[in-house]
């Protein structure tokens, strides 16, 4: 499946893929040649937008953790011949929030059963139909995905072509409310 859509990305004049993918996964979890497997998988079906931000790193390592991924990504610009589609300048590096244990809470819990109840009705996953919601939200350009794993990032590439209806929207806005 290759992605043809596009977005805007805010006033930049650039346009991105529906999904950004994550890197903080490249040297951390999974290898070098594991990681380019993905990234060439993810470049194959359509992506353009890599996310280079890191969550919570200590003081001290962050200069050390982007000149690394900086190195790391120019790498497998120049091994695979994308150097001349993006440039280190183009990467967006900022600070994440914490832990997503917190959302974990009676409203957190709402809303995995919503997705759950959308993915039985699509026969779908709950990460393509979370991914879906946010996909048709005007308000999010391109949500960032992460995957080790070429299989799990050919599941996430799914989302850019499930398409929810206005009821599975309203289902999952209702269940996301911090007013029920």
């Amino acid at each position: 499946m290759v992605v043809t859509q596009r977005r805007k990305l805010g006033r930049s004049g650039l346009e991105v893929s529906p999904l950004s993918f994550g890197g903080n996964v490249f040297g951390w979890t999974i290898d070098e040649n594991s990681s380019f497997e993905i990234l060439d998988n993810f470049i194959a079906a359509g992506g353009n937008f890599i996310d280079t931000e890191y969550m919570s790193i200590p003081s001290g390592f962050w200069e050390i953790l982007v000149e690394s991924l900086r190195q790391f990504l120019g790498k497998w610009l120049k091994q695979r011949g994308h150097r001349d589609q993006r440039s280190e300048e183009d990467l967006s590096i900022s600070l994440r929030g914490s832990s997503v244990k917190r959302y974990l809470n009676p409203r957190g819990l709402r809303i995995l059963k919503a997705i759950d109840r959308v993915a039985k009705i699509y026969n779908s996953t709950p990460t393509q139909v979370s991914l879906a919601w946010l996909i048709a939200n005007p308000t999010i350009t391109s949500p960032i995905v992460s995957a080790t794993k070429v299989e799990q990032l050919n599941d996430i590439i799914k989302a850019v072509n499930l398409h929810l209806d206005q009821d599975a929207i309203v289902l999952l806005n209702q269940a996301s409310s911090s007013n029920t």
